[in-house]
């Protein structure tokens, strides 16, 4: 559990917890189901399949730069 946001949690969990304007959402290339949410103030990521809660990081912004990450659209 980050915050009050664990696995199995929603996307809309995320933002409810940490405001739509702190929470950046990106596409993973190659797989429409997949969705990274992080949150650069807190330095936490979230990574969601199927608009749950699969993976929960800290520190982010390092492990974000070695995904395949795209802008949503």
């Amino acid at each position: 559990m980050l915050g009050q946001v664990q696995c199995g949690d929603d996307g809309e969990s995320i933002i409810k917890q940490y405001s739509e304007k702190n929470v950046d959402i990106k596409c993973f290339s190659g797989d429409d189901t997949k969705r990274f949410y992080s949150v650069e103030k807190k330095n936490l990521g979230f990574i969601l399949e199927r608009n749950r809660v699969v993976r929960l990081q800290s520190n982010a912004i390092q492990i974000e730069k070695t995904m395949e990450l795209k802008n949503c659209s």
